[in-house]
């Protein structure tokens, strides 16, 4: 029978002891903490009785620690027999399955080459690697070194041989953004002409501003025309940093940093 005055029963009584027990001969002491979260994993309907299991717990602690070493080897003998052992978690093997995989499958990997490779790096380049390897899917090194005060000429070299031996060689291509600066310029000029993109010369705070209501810059009302002498004065006239080009995206996107990128 559960001890008189208390609201649990005589189950949950003899599971905080056997807990209680078994925590002090683990760690040489227990916590009401450890010992309630043990109860609650054990039956979720104690929820519900946290402040009577909290109390029972204290008392029960303290009443163990007074025992000498023959009576805490009797009641561990008697408590912890009946202790289930907690579960083994499952370990999953391998990657998990991804829900929609394109026939043509591809993954990059994008580091700056301002330095060698970081384990901040590493995770992202195992994990793309081994999917593109999973999906017999193309895996592709991108080195992003178009902004020329962040480069370490040796970079190059140590990130392509640090990502081919850390990826047993699935490296199936290796881009240099800077070597594409060309295709991206006549991309910037064709979407200009179409109306798509627009030169920007707001300042940082004044498009955010825009862009927090909702409203568009007064740049973007601006013709193809104009645009395209804009952009062609971005190359001669204008200083770094005081202009952009701009994507028109929807101005009423949920995301403010998917409007007009």
């Amino acid at each position: 029978m559960a001890k008189k005055g208390s609201s649990l029963g005589k189950e949950t009584l003899n599971l905080i002891k056997g807990f209680t027990l078994e925590n002090m001969e683990k760690y040489g002491e227990a916590t009401t903490k450890s010992i309630l979260g043990k109860i609650i994993a054990s039956n979720k309907d104690l929820t519900t009785k946290i402040p009577d299991l909290s109390k029972e717990i204290d008392k029960t602690i303290k009443e163990f620690s007074k025992l000498s070493k023959e009576e805490f080897k009797k009641l561990h003998k008697e408590y912890t027999a009946h202790l289930k052992p907690a579960p083994k978690k499952k370990r999953r093997k391998g990657l998990p399955e991804l829900k929609k995989v394109p026939r043509k499958y591809g993954l990059r990997f994008a580091p700056s080459p301002s330095g060698p490779l970081h384990i901040g790096h590493i995770i992202p380049l195992l994990l793309n690697s081994e999917y593109a390897r999973k999906y017999n899917g193309k895996f592709i090194l991108r080195i992003e070194d178009t902004n020329p005060a962040n480069i370490d000429p040796d970079a190059y070299k140590n990130i392509q041989d640090d990502a081919v031996w850390l990826t047993n060689n699935n490296i199936s291509e290796t881009i240099i953004q800077s070597e594409r600066v060309g295709d991206y310029h006549r991309h910037a000029e064709q979407l200009i002409a179409k109306g798509h993109a627009y030169v920007c010369t707001c300042t940082p705070a004044e498009f955010k501003l825009f862009m927090i209501k909702k409203e568009p810059c007064p740049c973007r009302e601006l013709t193809a025309g104009e645009n395209k002498e804009k952009w062609r004065s971005m190359f001669s006239e204008m200083e770094e940093g005081s202009t952009a080009l701009r994507i028109k995206t929807d101005l009423r996107h949920n995301n403010p940093a998917l409007r007009d990128w």
